[in-house]
């Protein structure tokens, strides 16, 4: 009786599933969707959830809130800017309070204006999502704040 035939099997299968993984962690380093499509949304809680039913095919997460009080912000013009290079791209008018970038992986600057005011934050994008958390000046007393944590939808 021979067992070469069972074993080369093993082997080709060993073989197979390595291959399988080698290829498995190069494509989890590489985005899902085109370098640049984005998402934006989580006005409402049905939001929220529509924008945590998708995140995982985004390699950047992006919340933006008040301090002191944590209300998401909404109506932002975001831009990105690559690591060395001088043209910062427009991702997004009117967007947010989350947004969802799809990007290759490298560092990046994320600009976001918000009522004339602007912050800005440098993210390494890698292998998993990158979450940010952008926060603005409380608003006067009285307005209307739509209160949630932005570390609920990441």
């Amino acid at each position: 009786m021979t067992c070469a035939g069972p074993i080369r099997t093993l082997l080709h299968t060993l073989m197979f599933l390595g291959l399988l993984g080698s290829l498995c962690a190069s494509v989890a380093a590489q985005p899902l969707l085109p370098p640049g499509t984005y998402a934006s949304g989580g006005i409402s809680s049905e939001g929220r959830a529509e924008m945590r039913a998708i995140r995982s095919l985004y390699s950047l997460h992006l919340a933006f809130a008040q301090a002191g009080t944590g209300g998401y912000i909404a109506g932002l013009a975001v831009s990105l800017q690559h690591a060395g290079q001088a043209r910062t791209t427009l991702v997004c008018q009117d967007c947010g309070p989350l947004v969802y970038i799809a990007l290759a992986p490298g560092s990046y600057t994320v600009i976001a204006t918000w009522e004339g005011v602007s912050r800005s934050q440098t993210v390494r994008v890698g292998a998993t999502p990158t979450q940010a958390v952008l926060y603005w000046p409380a608003p006067p007393r009285g307005a209307e704040v739509i209160r949630a944590d932005p570390a609920e939808a990441m």
